[in-house]
């Protein structure tokens, strides 16, 4: 079970995103490895504590999966 941050998107902030998540990333190719959700906060998180991608703690997806997303 993952932690609790005061960055988590509530239901609403994530369906919302979700679209421009969707139609940014439907390109094909291999199948998501990790859950965009988490994907979502894990950038929700970076945005709000203005921290690096690599300070991100272990209960997020990999800091260099989440920058890469981030980029784009």
């Amino acid at each position: 079970m993952r932690t609790i941050y005061p960055s988590n998107l509530s239901d609403y902030e994530c369906e919302t995103i979700k679209v421009y998540f969707e139609v940014a990333y439907s390109k094909g190719g291999r199948p998501f490895k990790h859950v965009k959700r988490e994907i979502m906060e894990s950038i929700s998180y970076v945005l709000r504590t203005d921290f690096h991608c690599h300070y991100l703690p272990k209960d997020f997806p990999p800091w260099n999966t989440v920058c890469t997303y981030f980029k784009k």
